[in-house]
């Protein structure tokens, strides 16, 4: 192959490179970022991906985790769901002390993440199961400071726990969409009621909705079809 042939191919490599936002992997770094059209996180199995979207008609922009290969973009949680912002200058970094955070280029801050313990070896990772880990790069790698399935949003995803942790206070709970192009909290709501026997309440604003009956071991007595079977399987904790 002649020299020239060669020097246009390189020229086509790095077009592209540029021309098309790359993915950083499953996981970042302290030192590293997560702009708007920079890239996204793939999971290791290629399942889900993380990154800046816009759904449907909307020009708002949240980062949100989907699922990498639906063609049909199929988002399953977002972080800045009630805080958009309106143009692309949005990145994901770390702070000081080892959180979260989504900062457009004025600094003006769109969502952070919460956590008990200091990071000082911050490492992010988007896992097989669609869950973003916060972790501690120098420790155990199953010991999370901060986790997405901790805050769902309107999906319930397979490992994650739903309901109240009466050790932290913590309640995991779902809230719709507002509407098909923001994602923002809507009127429904799917929670625990710890008001005498635990059951599960659907609400619309101050209005219940649906019940699901107490827990009688087996399955909620409001909802005798919801059987144990081979495609899934559920426990109570109470």
């Amino acid at each position: 192959m002649s020299q020239q042939w060669l020097l246009l191919l390189l020229l086509l490599a790095l077009l592209s490179a540029f021309a098309a936002p790359s993915s950083a992997g499953d996981s970042m770094t302290a030192t590293d970022s997560l702009s708007d059209g920079s890239g996204t996180l793939i999971s290791w199995n290629e399942l889900y991906e993380l990154g800046f979207f816009s759904p449907n008609n909307s020009n708002r922009r949240y980062l949100g985790i989907w699922y990498h290969k639906i063609p049909v973009q199929t988002v399953v949680w977002v972080a800045n769901r009630a805080h958009p912002i309106l143009d692309r200058t949005g990145v994901l970094n770390f702070t000081d002390n080892g959180t979260l955070g989504i900062l457009d280029q004025t600094g003006t801050v769109f969502w952070s993440s919460s956590s008990a313990t200091n990071t000082s070896s911050p490492v992010l990772r988007l896992l097989d199961s669609g869950n973003l880990a916060l972790m501690n790069g120098t420790g155990d790698t199953n010991v999370f400071a901060w986790q997405s399935f901790d805050h769902p949003k309107d999906t319930h995803m397979p490992g994650m726990k739903f309901g109240w942790d009466l050790r932290t206070g913590l309640n995991r709970y779902l809230t719709s969409w507002k509407i098909a192009d923001d994602p923002s909290p809507g009127e429904y709501t799917i929670k625990f009621d710890l008001q005498g026997v635990p059951q599960v309440l659907t609400r619309d604003l101050s209005v219940v909705t649906y019940r699901s009956g107490p827990w009688n071991g087996l399955r909620w007595n409001g909802v005798p079809k919801l059987m144990v079977n081979s495609i899934y399987n559920y426990t109570c904790v109470i």
